[in-house]
């Protein structure tokens, strides 16, 4: 973990991704999202006063939320403040957090630190619980020792006038954990002043039966076919997304720094494939932010071994704009593309899904990457978050049936930002 905390000074911390460098997709000229009608509900002539019954003291106090049907009407939905209810995903995620005040004025924060643990919930997986635990312990450790107090202290006696707050956050997703793997993303971030803190992802991946940490050589049967296949789909994907605009985004020579990359890469498994996380700075400056490139577990026949790809065609899958993703048996693609206005600082997503393109939400704050359900019966769904500020910050989940070809608009709700992949399943379990 001492090795992992040097090398994160050594990137910075994922800032605003560049506006406008996606390439347009050849494509229908998009349309607005046409809404089924639904029949109006019927009043009842008369309505029994409801018996009043005492509330339990131990279930959290409830609120009500304007969400918007699919007429357009808007509708009372009552939610619980602790949001939805995420299904067990046989894992949880407790997050420890601790400040340190100055001695003579506790209202200056010298320290704040962050870490997470993991627990398997399920039974059995013995040998994996235990190397978590070891995980765990090396986290907490590491989170707690980055910093000698005694040197913040002493920082701060010397720089009283405009002082922030030390900080140091070590985070955890989990990206995959089935019989065969259990898969994670770190993210470590450190601040010590400065406009922006110092940031790295890290991939940690285990073989869920014997708990061995696996390394990028433990996974592939034909390392020189995985790591041609993978450059060749990290620079496409790139050249697209990054470089389709009139000056290319990346350094001068990046293909060369991928080829690099992959002989030592950070990877994980998530539902759809096998991810690569390309940090910042190393094929493009800042403000570029690190690269996510997933290549498929179906492309992944005789490079990475059989036991690790995937089987089953169910997931859930977290795309960036710009990414192609098969969700059909007949190989139909799923995309995304974001439209920022440097005027109003708005934007607008169009989703494509075989010949039709929409746009799903237009002149909004923010948008986080969406994400593409594919249940085992075979029904898609897609889950768009978009953000707005007003008075304050929303967070509005908008929910899509890939249906005959095209889109059908379920539902859309506000709730709080979604974390991962259970959030998302509660959600559309809560919207259908």
């Amino acid at each position: 973990m001492k090795k992992k905390l040097a090398a994160i000074l050594t990137v910075s911390l994922t800032g605003f991704m560049l506006a406008g460098c996606q390439q347009k997709a050849e494509a229908p000229a998009p349309v607005e999202t046409e809404i089924a009608e639904t029949e109006e509900a019927k009043e009842p002539e008369s309505e029994p006063e409801p018996e009043v019954e005492p509330e339990p003291v131990s279930e959290p106090e409830s609120e009500t939320e304007e969400v918007v049907t699919e007429t357009g009407e808007p509708k009372e939905m009552e939610v619980t403040t602790g949001g939805y209810s995420a299904p067990d995903m046989g894992y949880r995620i407790d997050k420890h957090a601790s400040d340190v005040a100055d001695e003579t004025d506790e209202e200056v924060l010298l320290l704040a630190t962050e870490y997470d643990t993991i627990t398997i919930t399920k039974e059995g997986y013995d040998p994996l619980k235990e190397s978590l635990a070891l995980w765990n312990e090396e986290n907490k450790k590491a989170t707690e020792e980055a910093w000698d107090i005694d040197e913040i202290r002493k920082e701060y006696e010397e720089n009283k006038e405009g002082w922030g707050s030390y900080g140091v956050y070590n985070t955890v997703e989990v990206t995959r954990f089935d019989d065969a793997v259990f898969s994670m993303k770190e993210t470590s971030y450190i601040y010590s002043g400065g406009a922006h803190g110092d940031s790295g992802v890290f991939g940690n991946t285990y073989d869920s039966v014997s708990g061995q940490e696996l390394k990028y050589e433990d996974i592939c049967s034909d390392m020189g076919a995985l790591k041609s296949y993978s450059a060749e789909r990290i620079k496409s994907y790139v050249d697209k997304v990054y470089n389709s605009g009139e000056i290319p985004a990346t350094f001068d020579g990046w293909e060369a720094e991928v080829d690099t990359f992959l002989n030592d890469p950070v990877w994980c498994f998530n539902d759809y494939g096998l991810e690569y996380v390309i940090g910042t700075y190393i094929i493009g400056p800042y403000a570029m932010g690190n690269v996510d490139v997933t290549v498929p577990y179906s492309e992944l026949g005789g490079k990475v071994k059989d036991q690790y790809i995937k089987s089953g065609k169910a997931f859930t899958y977290q795309f960036g704009f710009g990414e192609e993703v098969v969700v059909d048996d007949s190989g139909n693609k799923l995309s995304a593309k974001k439209e920022d206005n440097e005027e109003t600082y708005k934007s607008t997503v169009t989703l494509q899904f075989g010949e039709e393109a929409i746009i799903a939400a237009q002149d909004v704050d923010g948008v986080s990457d969406p994400w593409v359900v594919r249940e085992e019966d075979g029904r898609v769904y897609v889950v768009l978050e978009v953000i707005t500020y007003d008075d304050e910050v929303e967070y509005i989940h908008i929910l899509y049936l890939l249906q005959d070809g095209g889109f059908r608009k379920i539902d859309e709700m506000k709730e709080r930002a979604v974390t991962d992949a259970a959030e998302v399943e509660a959600i559309i379990e809560g919207m259908t």
